[in-house]
């Protein structure tokens, strides 16, 4: 399974530090359909459910962070790691939706212990370091998510920014004609 996600984009929301959302890889969708075994069933699509958004969980992160819980410790998913890692970052993304960016940190390195390969993940980490100053941190985790995804546009515009804010005219511009040409000719 490919992990993949999708991102709204607001340059000025980064120049400003606002908080942003974070991605939402569509492959979780793809655990709906698991099949569920016990009694509990119901308790573990609506957990489900709300851990991907759905209903009311759309607009309240507590209610993503309670079903995502919830999925991880019914152990469902313990042998579906991309899955497993997946909700993690759901969870994650929630966390930083309500500010609470240390439980977040928590979540985003259990996803990328899971999938030591996942761009997006590097990419949501890094853009909770930016949120929290550690900008150093932030282009590390920048740099892995290009490292795993070469054509990260987005990856290459914040990198970007943060080098020019260091002073790294170079760098930074550059960066941000890479941004600028992965968003023309995506592949």
């Amino acid at each position: 399974m490919e992990l993949t996600g999708s991102r709204d984009y607001n340059r000025r929301s980064l120049e400003k530090g606002i908080h942003m959302r974070f991605l939402f890889p569509a492959t979780l969708f793809a655990i709906l359909a698991l099949p569920t075994m016990d009694t509990n069933a119901q308790s573990f699509d609506q957990q489900l459910a709300w851990c991907n958004g759905q209903g009311n969980a759309s607009t309240d992160p507590d209610l993503v962070i309670k079903g995502c819980t919830g999925v991880i410790q019914s152990g469902k998913l313990v042998t579906q790691t991309q899955n497993l890692a997946l909700v993690f970052n759901k969870r994650a993304t929630a966390y930083g939706r309500k500010g609470q960016n240390d439980l977040a940190l928590k979540d985003y390195d259990q996803t990328l212990r899971l999938t030591p390969n996942y761009a997006e993940g590097f990419f949501n980490r890094g853009y909770t370091y930016f949120l929290l100053g550690q900008n150093d941190r932030a282009v590390q985790d920048y740099d892995q998510a290009i490292r795993f995804k070469p054509d990260f546009a987005l990856a290459f515009e914040y990198r970007g920014e943060l080098k020019l804010k260091k002073g790294d005219t170079v760098g930074g511009n550059a960066d941000i004609a890479r941004a600028k040409f992965w968003r023309l000719n995506p592949r």
